[in-house]
């Protein structure tokens, strides 16, 4: 079977680079160019596995993401499966409504908003990006409110100014979005009180909810006997009324502020390999430019030379002979005829050799013509 794999934020297919390689690799992001070259290679004679594990991203990288998928399912005929990570979130979860239900683990979360977005203009462009915002928004409630068992209600809620509305794997069952959830263990895990003292000891962190019905009462005074307050120190949460229930929330918290804290410092990462490539190609372009301007520099002074020669032997033919160049032409034009001769001489033709000289020697040339127009003596 096929898979895909949609991780980390979306975006357009401009981010298909080899600036942005190790972001793509790590996971960080998906070009939406990589979910359509992954569709166009998958076996069309079996379904597709599509995994999915990201936080969102851009509204049109996404959508176009979903129209690939849909037409790939339609033209193949094929089914496509969806299988949800830790998260499907925001253009995310508007891929996996439009596909679901789906499939998800125990811990996975999802989370729909409202659609945003950065504008530069007046009142009327503000007006227009809202409205934008509305459709693209209304697409998503009309989903989860028609296909779903969801509330008109809560779902406009969730779309509110800066609200948002999460689903864990149940919920998101009851609500038919979810299919089957994939247990995290096949039978839940039980610690008694010596294994919770041994994992303190040895310094394990541990980060695991009990739910065992034969835990004992809490006693009125704290014993170490009681495996809940084991725990609790062993994890060093604080935590007032020590019960399952507060326990599971504490870690709860605790959990999304790693998620966040990690995904922070991931984005920085990639953004400081970017940064420093791009660094480094400016580099390499602003000396490249440096290069280029002396060549043109030395280039445009050699054609300045030219046109200033160019400029005295246009004057000298056009003048008969008498040109601006304050030197004067001296000589009987013999030197001329000489230089002639020996081009002749030496295989030119005659025309040629003529105006070779002429080009080359101009004083010789001039010399010539100021001695052919001098007035002959009779004798």
């Amino acid at each position: 079977m096929s898979k895909l794999r949609i991780s980390g934020v979306i975006v357009p297919s401009m981010f298909d680079d080899e600036w942005f390689e190790p972001a793509i690799e790590r996971g960080l992001i998906t070009p939406l160019s990589r979910v359509e070259a992954a569709l166009a290679a998958a076996n069309a004679e079996e379904p597709l596995a599509v995994e999915i594990n990201s936080p969102g991203g851009s509204v049109f990288a996404g959508n176009q993401m979903l129209n690939a998928l849909v037409n790939w399912r339609n033209t193949t005929g094929m089914k496509i499966n969806v299988e949800v990570g830790a998260m499907a979130a925001s253009a995310a979860a508007s891929i996996v409504a439009e596909l679901g239900p789906v499939t998800a683990h125990a811990n996975s979360l999802f989370m729909f908003h409202s659609a945003s977005a950065e504008n530069f203009g007046g009142p009327d462009a503000m007006e227009d990006m809202a409205k934008l915002l509305s459709k693209i928004n209304a697409q998503a409630q009309t989903t989860l409110t028609t296909r779903y068992k969801l509330e008109p209600e809560l779902v406009a809620e969730w779309f509110g100014e800066g609200r948002m509305g999460w689903l864990d794997a149940n919920e998101a069952k009851e609500a038919g979005l979810v299919s089957a959830i994939i247990a995290t263990a096949a039978e839940p895990i039980e610690f008694a009180a010596e294994d919770v003292a041994a994992m303190t000891t040895r310094g394990l962190a541990v980060a695991a909810l009990l739910e065992s019905p034969e835990l004992p009462a809490e006693p009125d005074e704290p014993n170490e006997a009681n495996p809940l307050e084991a725990l609790v120190a062993a994890l060093g949460i604080e935590c007032a009324e020590c019960t399952a229930q507060a326990l599971a929330t504490a870690i709860q918290e605790r959990h999304n502020a790693a998620y966040d804290e990690g995904q922070a410092v991931g984005k920085a990462a990639a953004l400081g390999e970017v940064s420093a490539e791009l660094k480094q190609r400016a580099e390499t372009a602003e000396a490249l430019a440096t290069e280029v301007t002396a060549e043109r520099d030395k280039i445009k002074a050699e054609n300045e030379k030219l046109a200033a020669r160019v400029a005295a032997l246009d004057a000298g033919f056009r003048g008969g002979g008498k040109s601006s160049d304050p030197a004067p032409a001296t000589g009987d034009g013999s030197e001329y005829w000489e230089a002639v001769k020996e081009l002749v001489e030496n295989g030119t033709s005659k025309n040629q050799a003529m105006l070779t000289v002429q080009r080359e020697h101009p004083e010789a040339y001039r010399a010539m013509i100021a001695a052919s127009n001098k007035p002959k003596q009779n004798r």
